[in-house]
């Protein structure tokens, strides 16, 4: 009686825990669906009502508990994989600074960054914008340096960069960037950032704040990230 008593409760702490990840799991799924890129606006606010609905139709009508975690579940399954599917946009009416991209073009050992940002800063908010067409030989790369540089001095979160250096004095700085559509405050989370989903090549496919590799002279990154607010 004592044994058939403690599977029991067994039985019920492993469901309780399992709906709770799944809770966890369909608050992240909402969110996902909700920050995805739509053509409409409306979509933004029925498709995570409907997904929802959805939730609470299985839980209802779905009769045995295992079968209904398992029905829950595979919901979550099906929205992770339309979230890999997502394909980038790489349009929209960005912020000056992220508003062109570069985009390199090889020929044999030579590779040529186009849209190359070089900025000339004043202030972090008064710069001159220009881009550059150069062209780099992949045989005289030199060093390779890791860029660090932290928010507000906070050591636990950073933004990085890696500079390739020439041995004909040249440099070029890459790093994966958020890009912000105008109109969009500047004020995000790390929690919100790591919910994007994410793309080296293109931007990506969150609606208000995407991700790009953006490609700047190291000359330029620098002064970006030292100059006074």
């Amino acid at each position: 009686m004592g044994t058939l008593r403690v599977r029991k409760t067994a039985a019920i702490v492993a469901l309780a825990f399992a709906w709770l990840i799944l809770l966890f799991l369909h608050t992240w799924a909402t969110f996902a669906i909700y920050f995805a890129n739509y053509h409409h606006p409306l979509a933004r606010t029925l498709l995570p009502i409907i997904y929802v609905l959805v939730l609470i139709l299985l839980v209802i009508l779905v009769r045995r508990p295992t079968r209904r975690l398992l029905a829950v579940f595979v919901v979550f399954i099906l929205v992770i994989l339309w979230w890999i599917c997502v394909q980038p946009t790489g349009r929209g009416d960005y912020l000056p600074p992220v508003a062109v991209l570069a985009y390199p073009e090889f020929r044999g050992d030579l590779v040529t960054i186009h849209n190359l940002r070089n900025f000339d800063y004043r202030t972090r908010d008064d710069y001159d914008i220009r881009y550059e067409d150069r062209t780099y030989d992949l045989k005289r790369l030199k060093h390779v340096d890791f860029l660090i540089n932290y928010w507000d001095g906070k050591r636990d979160t950073a933004h990085t960069a890696l500079s390739f250096g020439f041995d004909d004095g040249q440099y070029v700085a890459v790093s994966v960037e958020f890009v912000v559509r105008k109109g969009i405050l500047m004020n995000f989370s790390v929690a919100y950032s790591s919910s994007l989903n994410f793309s080296m090549s293109s931007v990506t496919s969150a609606t208000w704040f995407e991700s790009a590799l953006i490609i700047r002279t190291k000359r330029c990154i620098s002064i970006e990230r030292t100059v006074p607010q």
